[in-house]
């Protein structure tokens, strides 16, 4: 409904034009551009217009030249993708594209495609001999850096195709013609422009086109596995390191400390040697006040009497004095303990019986 109307709109624009300046609706857009005798250039006012205005390029004042919100063949970088500008037949090119309630129309120039749904343009059967269709594929996405534009071209009889890419068609770059069973890639940020031309009677092309993203399943598996492992081997590094600053330090403590004792048990050494070398050398006991050791202790001695034992035969001391030297001085006995007090006599003991001195023969 509303691109009838907008086509009302450019008829009666166009008919005002051609009663004010003369010239007339053209529909005839290969014609306009194949004349070789002119310059020409075939303008519209939107791209899914179905009419348009075959001017001469030389012309400044006519209704191409004197408006910039007309789009123009002229705009495109070579003669080849001006066939853009053509209006697409309604029964001759058809295109599949989502709206809002996922339902397809095929009465579009410019397709959108959104994410993993696949779709399909082309030609109809009444396609033929110097017919043209033009399509530009936008992604309809907001993630354009994940994602790329995958087109095929899945048949292809009888038609020059020419497809390139870029922001618009007057800064597409990178013309390539098409051939049938390639694929292509352009990034999602770009718009794909493709362009077909009908070289006999019975030519048909048709492919299928899709937003996919950048790296498939297995090089988000790769690029996975590569970082967890990456991440596992800095964390050991990191573990590593960190075990070898923390033994650096306790080793470095260790020294330290180490270092430090050794100057204080050097101090102390230092100190005991001046307090040895400040005292006096200690004067040795004489012999006779030296304990032995190696003999058993000798028998009291009282006096100058010579006491005398059943097992000890103990000799006067020959230095004279009539002492025993037995390398010490013999303390002398306790003293009697006068509070002791005898036992008391045993009554119930009987005394022993008369010895008998009687010799019996």
């Amino acid at each position: 409904m509303n691109q009838s109307i907008q086509q009302m709109k450019a008829l009666a624009f166009a008919s005002l034009i051609t009663l004010i300046k003369g010239y007339s609706v053209s529909t005839d857009c290969f014609g306009c551009l194949s004349n070789a005798l002119a310059s020409n250039k075939y303008c519209v006012p939107y791209e899914d217009s179905q009419t348009g205005w075959c001017c001469d390029q030389s012309n400044t004042t006519d209704i191409c030249s004197i408006s910039s919100r007309y789009l123009c063949s002229d705009l495109a970088p070579s003669k080849q993708m001006q066939r853009y500008f053509c209006p697409n037949s309604d029964s001759k090119c058809f295109s599949s594209t989502p709206t809002e309630d996922n339902a397809q129309t095929s009465q579009t120039k410019v397709v959108y495609i959104r994410d993993q749904m696949a779709q399909a343009s082309g030609t109809t059967l009444d396609f033929g001999y110097q017919d043209s269709c033009g399509w530009k594929i936008i992604a309809d996405t907001n993630y354009v850096l994940d994602k790329t534009i995958k087109l095929k071209v899945e048949s292809l009889y009888l038609i020059n195709c020419y497809i390139s890419s870029g922001s618009n068609i007057k800064n597409s770059v990178a013309e390539d013609s098409c051939a049938m069973g390639t694929e292509y890639t352009f990034d999602a940020d770009q718009h794909v422009f493709i362009v077909v031309q009908g070289t006999a009677t019975g030519a048909y092309m048709q492919f299928s086109y899709q937003l996919v993203d950048r790296l498939d399943i297995i090089q988000v598996s790769i690029i996975y596995s590569a970082s967890v492992f990456t991440f596992v081997v800095l964390v050991a590094l990191l573990m590593v390191l960190t075990a070898r600053y923390c033994i650096q330090q306790v080793i470095k403590q260790n020294q330290e400390y180490w270092k430090k004792m050794a100057v204080e048990m050097s101090n102390i050494v230092r100190s005991a040697q001046k307090i040895k070398e400040v005292q006096p050398p200690s004067t040795p006991l004489p012999h006779s006040h030296t304990p032995s050791y190696n003999h058993p202790p000798p028998p009291p001695y009282y006096g100058d009497r010579n006491v005398r034992s059943s097992h000890n035969q103990i000799t006067p001391d020959h230095r004279g004095g009539g002492g025993y030297d037995y390398g010490y001085s013999q303390p002398p006995p306790p003293p009697p303990d006068y509070d002791r007090r005898p036992p008391p006599p045993d009554y119930d003991r009987r005394p022993p019986p008369p010895r008998n001195n009687y010799n019996l023969y």
